[in-house]
C-alpha cells in the first residue's frame, strides 16, 4: 500500500487584504449602475455608438471615488433599504430599480420605480448631443489637418520601376513640391500588373493628402478597357490635381538587327514571323497598343515581352534580349545619342524636336499614331485646399523656364491647367480608346 507523502513545505496562513472585501463589494456597486444606465442608453442607439456608449460609462464608473472615501458605510454593512436612500429614481439603473421594486412599500404609490424606457426622450436628447459635439469635432480636426499640411514626409507613388519616363517626372515635381511646401515628398516605385499596383494602393489610400500619384496612361485610363477586374476606376476613385505632359513614343532597335529605317523593319518582319521579339513597359501599355496597331496595319507578327516598367524594357534591348522596343522616348533619349540603341519611327503625328532626323510612322506609309501622357492624382474625397496648392506648384512648375527647359531635353510637352481638365481628359481617353482597345482586349491580354 503506497503512503501518501506528506509535504515538508509548511502551509502559509492566508491573510486577508484590510478592506478587500469592501471595496470589490462598493466598486461592482458602482459599475453596475454604470452599465445598467449605459445599457439604457445604448438600447436606444445604433449598434456601434451604443458600444462605445456603455463601454465609457464603465469607465467613468471605476474611476469615481469609492464610497469609502466619502465617508459612507460600506454597501455590505448597510440594510438593503437604505442602499438607495436620498437617491431619486431616474438616477437608478433598471437593476436598482427591480431591487428595490421587491422592498416593501417602495413599489407602489408616487415613488414606484419606473420602466427604463420612461425616459427615452431624455436618452435621445443625449445621443444627439454625442453625435453633434462628435461631428463639430471631427470638422474642427479635419480643418486643423488641412491648414496643417503638410506636417510629416508625402509619398508620392510612382507605379512602374526607377528610371523610367514616370519616375523621372515624379521626381521633378516631388523636388519642387519640397521646394514650395517645406517637407519631403519621397517617391515609392511601386511596379506590377502595368501600373495597377500602385494605382490600386493609392486609391485605397486615407485622403488626407499625404498619398499621391504620378502615372502614365495606363492606371489612369486604358488599364480600364484592357483587364476584366482592375481594382479601382480610374473616373471616380481619384481626386485630379494636374495633367502634366503630353509624351511621344518610338520604334527603338537594337544596333545588330539589320534594319535601319520602317521599310527595312517591315520586310524582315515578313521575312522572319514569329522571331523577332519587342519590349515594352507592360501589358496594355501604350507600347503595347502601338506595336499591335502595327501588326495590325501590316500583317507582320512579333513576340512582344512585357516588363514592369521603361527601365527593365530598355536594359534587356540594350543587353540584346530583345531586337525592338515601342515605348515611351525620355526612356531612350540618352542611349539613342550614345549610339547603343537605334530610333527608327516616332509614333506622333509630327517629327520631335530632340529627334529631328528620325521620321513617323506616317512618313512611312503607316497609319498609326500613340502618345502617351502623364497625371498628378491623389485618392478619392482630397481635401480642395490641398488640391489646389499642388495644382498652383505644379502650374507654375510647368509655366517655368526651367520647368519647360527640363521637359524639353525629354522631349515632353508641358500641358498644365485646372484639376478638373485633367478629370475630363480621362473621360475623353477613353471614349477615344474604347472603340480600338476593345477588339484587341482579347488578344492583348492572352
Amino acid at each position: 500500500m503506497k503512503r501518501k507523502l506528506r509535504s515538508c513545505r509548511p502551509k502559509m496562513p492566508q491573510r486577508a487584504v484590510p478592506g478587500q472585501a469592501r471595496c470589490c463589494q462598493i466598486l461592482r456597486s458602482g459599475i453596475a449602475q454604470a452599465a445598467g444606465q449605459a445599457r439604457l442608453i445604448c438600447s436606444l442607439a445604433p449598434s456601434n455608438a451604443g458600444a462605445r456608449l456603455e463601454r465609457s460609462a464603465l469607465h467613468r464608473a471605476a474611476s469615481r471615488p469609492m464610497a469609502m472615501d466619502r465617508g459612507e458605510r460600506p454597501a455590505a454593512n448597510r440594510p438593503r433599504s437604505d442602499l438607495f436612500a436620498g437617491r431619486k429614481p431616474r438616477d437608478l439603473s433598471w437593476r436598482e430599480r427591480r431591487a428595490v421594486s421587491s422592498i416593501p412599500g417602495k413599489s407602489t404609490g408616487d415613488n414606484a420605480m419606473e420602466s427604463p424606457r420612461i425616459d427615452r426622450r431624455q436618452a435621445l436628447d443625449r445621443l444627439a448631443g454625442v453625435a453633434l459635439g462628435a461631428a463639430a469635432w471631427s470638422v474642427a480636426g479635419v480643418a486643423r489637418a488641412e491648414a496643417g499640411w503638410p506636417n510629416q514626409p508625402v509619398k508620392v507613388i510612382v507605379p512602374y520601376q526607377a528610371g523610367g519616363s514616370a519616375d523621372f517626372m515624379g521626381r521633378l515635381l516631388a523636388r519642387k513640391f519640397a521646394e514650395a511646401l517645406g517637407q519631403a515628398f519621397v517617391i515609392d516605385n511601386r511596379a506590377g500588373a502595368n501600373g495597377n499596383v500602385g494605382a490600386a494602393a493609392v486609391a485605397s489610400a486615407a485622403a488626407d493628402g499625404y498619398t499621391l500619384m504620378v502615372s502614365t496612361t495606363g492606371p489612369l485610363s486604358l488599364n480600364k478597357l484592357l483587364y476584366k477586374n482592375t481594382p479601382f476606376n480610374p473616373v471616380t476613385d481619384f481626386t485630379p490635381i494636374a495633367l502634366l505632359a503630353d509624351v511621344p513614343l518610338l520604334i527603338a532597335a537594337h544596333p545588330s538587327l539589320p534594319a535601319r529605317t520602317v521599310p527595312q523593319l517591315i520586310a524582315y518582319l515578313k521575312a522572319n514571323p514569329g522571331k523577332i521579339s519587342y519590349s515594352t513597359g507592360g501589358t496594355g501599355s501604350m507600347g503595347h497598343l502601338a506595336a499591335e496597331m502595327v501588326q495590325r496595319a501590316t500583317g507582320v507578327t512579333m513576340v512582344h515581352v512585357p516588363y514592369k516598367g521603361s527601365a527593365g524594357a530598355l536594359n534587356d534591348l540594350l543587353a540584346g534580349v530583345v531586337n525592338l522596343s515601342f515605348d515611351l522616348v525620355p526612356t531612350y533619349l540618352q542611349q539613342i545619342t550614345a549610339g547603343k540603341v537605334r530610333a527608327l519611327a516616332v509614333l506622333s503625328a509630327k517629327r520631335i524636336a530632340s529627334l529631328p532626323a528620325v521620321p513617323t510612322l506616317l512618313e512611312s506609309g503607316i497609319p498609326a499614331t500613340a502618345t502617351g501622357w502623364y497625371g498628378l492624382v491623389g485618392p478619392k474625397g482630397l481635401a480642395p485646399a490641398i488640391v489646389t496648392r499642388l495644382n498652383k506648384i505644379t502650374n507654375d512648375f510647368l509655366a517655368s523656364t526651367e520647368g519647360r527647359a527640363q521637359l524639353q531635353t525629354l522631349s515632353v510637352t508641358p500641358i498644365g491647367g485646372p484639376p478638373d481638365a485633367l478629370g475630363k481628359f480621362i473621360v475623353s481617353e477613353l471614349a477615344k480608346w474604347r472603340p480600338i482597345v476593345e477588339p484587341l482586349a482579347a488578344t492583348i491580354m492572352q
